[in-house]
């Protein structure tokens, strides 16, 4: 199925998350680099995280289905995945012990995860996402979604109002394919120059009745950003994680031998360290 939706680029260009060649660095990388290329244009970049609640386990089956004939599936492919998707139940295990069926008749919505085709039904359950807004650009990875618009600073009315309006039509279409926004965990951030921030006007944007106002810094997966793209929040923050890694393995660093200390001190504090370091 990957070589299909691959060969036929049937998936969108906007969507890193569970694709070859890419990554949550390949994204970061993206992103970091056109808000740069604003800074250098002396233009500001306003970007919504958005969040969703429980992407995976909120995808409708039967709009799953409607999106997998779009893409192109054959119908006995339909037919298939219409099997593999019907007539499962919820249980609790423990151990080795099983409980009974949940008191649900089946579960027809979410998609099966720990398994190779979950990441991509959702891929191609959320593909046409970023064509919604009609103003901004939408990237995504994985159910993680990204709203930016670029602008000059005598035009900050005018974003206010596009972003509002692609704000409203990505509410739309979640609440059109059964998939939730959390407005008290979405973040709105604007990026610039130290000068340019210092002299932004009151920005505020608004999603499902609650008013986003702008954050110095926010987390995007996995790395500190901040308003002038600095980083030095993620630096201290990155420091002071491996600091007390370290001082942790310290110790009970007299119990391990030498490769076994170097390959802890790998796993818990470089890998800290290098994480998305290109960006």
């Amino acid at each position: 199925m990957i070589p299909y939706l691959d060969t036929k680029q049937r998936l969108s260009t906007q969507q890193a998350g569970n694709w070859r060649f890419h990554s949550t660095e390949t994204s970061l990388i993206d992103t970091t680099d056109s808000i740069l290329n604003a800074i250098d244009g002396k233009e500001l970049t306003a970007v919504v995280l958005l969040d969703m609640s429980k992407a995976f386990d909120s995808i409708d089956h039967n709009i799953l289905l409607l999106k997998l004939q779009d893409v192109g599936v054959s119908p006995a492919a339909l037919n298939w995945f219409s099997s593999y998707l019907s007539e499962r139940f919820q249980v609790v295990r423990i151990n080795t012990v099983l409980s009974d069926k949940l008191p649900v008749k089946t579960v027809n919505s979410g998609v099966p995860q720990g398994n190779i085709l979950g990441p991509i039904l959702f891929n191609i359950y959320v593909n046409e996402l970023p064509t919604i807004p009609q103003s901004s650009l939408s990237k995504m990875y994985v159910d993680d979604n990204k709203l930016s618009l670029t602008f000059p600073i005598q035009q900050c009315a005018s974003a206010i109002t596009e972003m509002n309006k692609d704000l409203c039509r990505i509410r739309d279409w979640c609440f059109d394919n059964h998939l939730l926004l959390n407005a008290s965990k979405t973040k709105l951030m604007v990026f610039g120059s130290r000068q340019m921030i210092s002299k932004v006007p009151d920005f505020r944007l608004s999603l499902l009745g609650k008013e986003l106002i702008p954050v110095q810094t926010a987390k995007d997966l996995g790395v500190t950003f901040d308003s002038s793209l600095s980083f030095d929040c993620h630096v201290a923050k990155t420091v002071s994680s491996c600091m007390s890694s370290l001082a942790q393995i310290n110790r009970v660093k007299h119990v391990l031998d030498k490769s076994l200390l170097i390959l802890v001190i790998r796993s818990l504090v470089f890998s800290k360290m290098y994480y998305c370091s290109s960006v």
